[in-house]
């Protein structure tokens, strides 16, 4: 675990890894690279890998990285399957489009607030301010999902009711390279089998950063 960083003639990659730990156990190490090129992009490849100690009933809902951006950049344009929230099994109501939105308008104000917004199978995405200064993630070989917010997961997670919600100052944008069905059992059916995250063997994903000026 910790972080290294390496400087060639023309880029500098940082490779960053550490554990999931439940129960005092470590369950998966994690290493995310990231290499800055001489044009300015910056190439992200981050994986996930079991350890000796990792539980065989363990499922994870998601892997992926969340960045932390300004407010400014409310404005997202991307191509992959839009028009409404959607999941890997949930995704009758979505198309393929090229699709002009905003972070607010992503949210869906659920009772009980919890991860919402998702659009899945997407290709590239930009995020920018009312300038169209920001950045635009390309160059994933497979297709990604992503969510933006003006709350972090945690926020999410701890508030009980829609109204206990208060908008933070930044954008957090979650770029998944791998997403579960939605559902847990609690009130019906379990997720089908094709659409659990399987984590028995390691799992990687890659894209790139490059500024939108």
């Amino acid at each position: 675990e910790g972080i290294t960083a390496v400087q060639a003639e023309d880029q500098v990659r940082v490779k960053a890894a550490f554990s999931v730990r439940t129960r005092g156990l470590a369950r998966f190490t994690v290493t995310v690279e990231s290499t800055v090129t001489a044009g300015g992009a910056l190439e992200v490849r981050a994986g996930l890998a079991p350890t000796q100690d990792m539980d065989p009933a363990s499922e994870l809902a998601r892997f992926g990285l969340t960045l932390r951006l300004a407010k400014e950049l409310e404005q997202l344009c991307f191509y992959g399957l839009g028009g409404r929230e959607n999941l890997p099994d949930l995704r009758a109501q979505a198309y393929y489009q090229v699709e002009k939105t905003t972070v607010d308008a992503l949210h869906e104000p659920y009772i009980k607030p919890q991860d919402n917004g998702n659009r899945g199978e997407v290709r590239w995405l930009n995020v920018h301010d009312a300038a169209g200064k920001g950045l635009r993630i390309t160059n994933a070989p497979q297709k990604f999902s992503f969510s933006a917010h003006h709350y972090t997961q945690a926020s999410l997670a701890a508030a009980a009711h829609q109204e206990e919600l208060r908008k933070e100052d930044v954008t957090f944008l979650s770029v998944d390279g791998f997403m579960r069905g939605t559902g847990t059992g609690s009130c019906g059916p379990d997720v089908l089998e094709q659409y659990c995250l399987d984590v028995t063997q390691p799992i990687s994903f890659s894209f790139a950063l490059v500024p939108l000026s």
